[in-house]
């Protein structure tokens, strides 16, 4: 049984070393492309594939993010604790209008906020969404059916304070 131990204890420091050697290179480097970030682990020694890096990326909830000129690179968001995200204290930016059909809401966004918004409403409980997809714009989130809207979107509002939705 030790053997086993120690190989799982292995593997898991070497992915939290993986995971914050991602988050300093993401704060110290514009990484434009997910193969470049994946061609600087595997210079330093980490040994991952694509879905691997897709996978931490999404777990540290790293995003890509329009820089100050317009060009898009990864970033982790500065108002999300990875180790322990706080929602209600988390407000978001980028919200900018939302619809509805049946129970899919469409969240329209600022270029960019997309997946950092998704990131957010799926790991917060409260808001009782059964998933969300991210493009670059837009959010498409599903509802649980016997959720209201009304409360719904009061939650929402919350989280994204500056979002646009009549009642």
């Amino acid at each position: 049984m030790q053997p086993f131990i120690d190989k799982y204890s292995k593997k898991v420091k070497k992915k939290l070393l993986r995971l914050d050697f991602i988050k300093q290179t993401v704060a110290s480097h514009e990484i434009e492309l997910q193969d470049e970030l994946l061609q600087l682990l595997l210079a330093n020694g980490f040994m991952a594939t694509q879905a691997t890096l897709s996978r931490d990326l999404k777990e540290l909830k790293i995003a890509k993010m329009p820089n100050s000129e317009g060009r898009y690179c990864y970033r982790l968001h500065r108002n999300l604790d990875v180790k322990a995200p706080r929602y209600n204290d988390a407000h978001l930016e980028g919200g900018v209008s939302l619809v509805f059909s049946q129970n899919i809401a469409v969240l329209h966004t600022r270029p960019g906020y997309a997946s950092v918004i998704a990131a957010n409403i799926d790991a917060c409980p409260e808001l009782e969404v059964l998933g969300t997809i991210a493009g670059d714009d837009t959010v498409m989130i599903v509802l649980k059916e016997q959720l209201v809207r009304e409360d719904f979107v009061r939650k929402l509002m919350q989280v994204i304070p500056d979002l646009v939705y009549s009642l």
